[in-house]
C-alpha cells in the first residue's frame, strides 16, 4: 500500500515546493514602492576647491629608470576670488613640483609643471609608483590633489 502512495506522495510534494516557489516570486513582484533614484555619478570636471583642473591626473605608465618625464597641469581660477597658491607638495621624492609663483586672477589660467623621475628601487617586476600632489591655495577648501602614476623598471 505504502509503495503505490510513495510516487503520489512525491509528486504532491513536489508540486506543493513549486507553488511555493511561485508565490515568492509574485510576492518580491507585488512590490509597488518606486526604485530609488539613480544618483548620477558625476565626473569631477575637475572642479576642486574653486580650481577647474583640466585633468588632475597623469599616468606615464611603464617607464626606465634614469629617465625624467615632465606634464603641466593646467587649471583655471573658477572664483571671484584671486588666488594665491601657498604650497604644493609631492608624497614621493620622484615628482618635483614647479608651481605657478604669481597669483591668478579670477577666470584665468594657471599651471602646475611636475617632473617625474622613475626610481624601480631594482625591483625586476617593476615599482608601482602612486604620488599625491597636495595643492594648498587660499581659495576654499584649502587643498586640492593631483596624481601621478608609474611602473618604474630598471634599465637593462
Amino acid at each position: 500500500m505504502i509503495q503505490k502512495m510513495l510516487p503520489i506522495l512525491c509528486a504532491f510534494t513536489l508540486l506543493l515546493g513549486f507553488s511555493q516557489c511561485t508565490t515568492n516570486k509574485n510576492t518580491q513582484k507585488a512590490n509597488t514602492e518606486a526604485p530609488a533614484p539613480v544618483q548620477e555619478k558625476k565626473t569631477i570636471a575637475k572642479t576642486i576647491s574653486g580650481l577647474k583642473y583640466e585633468d588632475n591626473s597623469i599616468d606615464f605608465g611603464d617607464v626606465e629608470d634614469g629617465i625624467s618625464l615632465e606634464h603641466v597641469f593646467t587649471f583655471n581660477n573658477a572664483t571671484e576670488k584671486e588666488m594665491v597658491i601657498e604650497s604644493v607638495e609631492s608624497s614621493c621624492t620622484c615628482v618635483k613640483v614647479y608651481p605657478q609663483a604669481d597669483p591668478i586672477a579670477p577666470n584665468k589660467s594657471g599651471q602646475i609643471s611636475i617632473k617625474y623621475m622613475p626610481q624601480s628601487e631594482g625591483k625586476a617586476e617593476g615599482n608601482l609608483q602612486d604620488v599625491k600632489i597636495t595643492v594648498t591655495s587660499n581659495l576654499e577648501p584649502k587643498q586640492s590633489y593631483l596624481y601621478v602614476k608609474g611602473k618604474a623598471f630598471p634599465r637593462g
